[in-house]
């Protein structure tokens, strides 16, 4: 079980203070990601899209791992399948503050 407040989290559009929420199905405001004109602003729009994803992210990229471990030879560290494991270990791992 995660600490973590369960997903979806919803993106709102941009408010009067040109800041994005990232939202519970609620209504509780999560983070806010402050919008930026001109060449920034698909940058910050970006940055709100994968924050509001990122409860899927993670329980797709734990199904993953599940589905990768399988095929995952500890002799064999160079593999691709070694590298897909390692890298997602550490990305749940830090998405959990382990």
């Amino acid at each position: 079980m995660t600490k973590h407040t369960q997903g979806p989290w919803i993106l709102k559009q941009p408010n009067e203070y040109g800041t994005v929420c990232i939202n519970t199905p609620d209504g509780y405001p999560l983070a806010i990601v402050s919008q930026y004109s001109g060449d920034h602003k698909k940058q910050s729009d970006a940055n709100a899209c994968l924050i509001a994803a990122a409860p899927e992210l993670l329980a797709a990229l734990e199904v993953c791992l599940e589905a990768i471990q399988p095929y995952y030879d500890s002799d064999d560290d160079g593999s691709l399948e070694a590298k897909a494991s390692n890298m997602a270990l550490a990305a749940i791992n830090k998405a959990k503050g382990l």
